[in-house]
């Protein structure tokens, strides 16, 4: 079992742990069509507690609520009956569940960063995997941003950082965003200020996730898998031959979820193998942890427009302070001039000082997590 030490909380107003992790456990909490409604419902809780700009870890927020404050929010929206469950969850749900994505207000104009990065120290069962999952965070991210760690003996009282601050891709700021370069799935949700973003698993080196534009055009429930050719010869040769259709069950790698992309054969589903999520495991397809597909069944509607891209530099202001984020990538080879392009482009009409020696370090060994350059 971690244990939080500190970041992130408070470090900038309306952007700390309970404006991120509180919104998405609200979304969570309601459908599409509800969601503006149930974080207007937190809202009365924080602005009558004089709260509003304060970020607490969600397991200290309740005893700051007076009964008052909780049976107000609960009379104006007891009709979607999430009112109980919305006070449980600020209550009792820590950073550490896996049902929690990241959600932050979204940036002042001109600005493009997020977040915050948090350490935790391990104890002596910990792994990086099992840290992960906790953390609701992809292996590989994981592994970027902590090189030298052993990631299955990590050892006790190890310090790990949770990269959990994100340059926003470039890409429009409207419905999914997908950057595989980054194993990282971003939703815009209409009509709201803010971003959620959860970690994914994507296609392997030989049936690589393609790069398009598309949108969502279904949903499915306890999905049937059709492999294709390739799957089925695949596990024939490890001795385990599929049929032509794997019912739902412990053996179907979509999960108990799936959307459906307008892109034929192409799906955005959970997962009956959490370890894969924030790693190259399919055959084309995007996986999430199954608490995260749920909450994305439930928020985003058919004809969400979907781009998948592909960003291993990404380059973005915070107030005065100018920040680059460096991936691996994963289906070409990068070039780094592209990210002194992006540079010159970002200063054209904003000063800065560039620490190239650092730009030249990040470059070299990519930690996945926003640095000041």
């Amino acid at each position: 079992m971690v244990s939080y030490l500190n970041g992130g909380v408070g470090r900038w107003k309306g952007e700390g742990i309970l404006s991120g992790c509180c919104l998405d456990l609200l979304c969570n909490a309601g459908c599409t069509d509800d969601a503006l409604k149930i974080i207007s419902a937190a809202q009365i809780c924080l602005e009558a507690a004089n709260l509003k700009d304060y970020a607490f870890p969600l397991n200290a927020g309740m005893q700051h609520l007076s009964e008052t404050t909780k049976m107000r929010a609960m009379k104006n929206h007891r009709k979607f009956e999430v009112a109980g469950l919305l006070f449980a969850l600020l209550g009792f749900v820590c950073l550490s569940n896996p049902a929690v994505g990241a959600a932050y207000s979204l940036p002042a104009e001109g600005d493009q960063v997020v977040g915050a990065v948090t350490t935790i120290r391990l104890t002596y069962e910990d792994t990086l995997a099992g840290v992960a999952q906790q953390y609701a965070l992809g292996y590989q991210e994981l592994l970027d941003a902590n090189p030298g760690i052993d990631p299955w003996l990590p050892g006790e009282g190890t310090l790990v950082r949770l990269p959990t601050e994100y340059v926003l891709p470039s890409a429009p700021r409207e419905g999914l965003v997908i950057n595989v370069a980054e194993y990282r799935l971003y939703y815009y949700p209409p009509n709201l200020n803010m971003v959620v973003t959860y970690p994914v698993g994507l296609g392997r080196l030989e049936f690589p996730t393609p790069l398009v534009t598309t949108k969502i055009t279904g949903k499915l429930e306890n999905p049937s898998w059709t492999p294709t050719a390739a799957a089925r010869r695949e596990h024939a040769e490890m001795g385990d031959e599929l049929p032509h259709v794997v019912p739902p069950g412990p053996d179907n790698p979509l999960g108990k979820l799936a959307m459906q992309l307008a892109l034929p054969g192409y799906f955005i589903h959970g997962t009956n193998k959490p370890f894969g999520v924030g790693q190259m495991v399919s055959h084309g397809c995007i996986r999430l942890y199954d608490p995260h597909i749920e909450s994305l069944v439930e928020l985003v509607p058919r004809g969400t427009p979907v781009y998948i891209v592909n960003e291993p530099f990404k380059v973005g202001w915070r107030g005065e302070e100018l920040y680059a984020e460096v991936h691996e990538d994963l289906y070409t080879k990068a070039d780094p001039d592209q990210l002194v392009r992006m540079i010159a482009d970002a200063t054209k009409n904003r000063a800065a000082v560039i620490d190239w020696a650092r730009l030249n370090r990040l470059t070299q060994t990519p930690t996945g997590i926003p640095v000041r350059i």
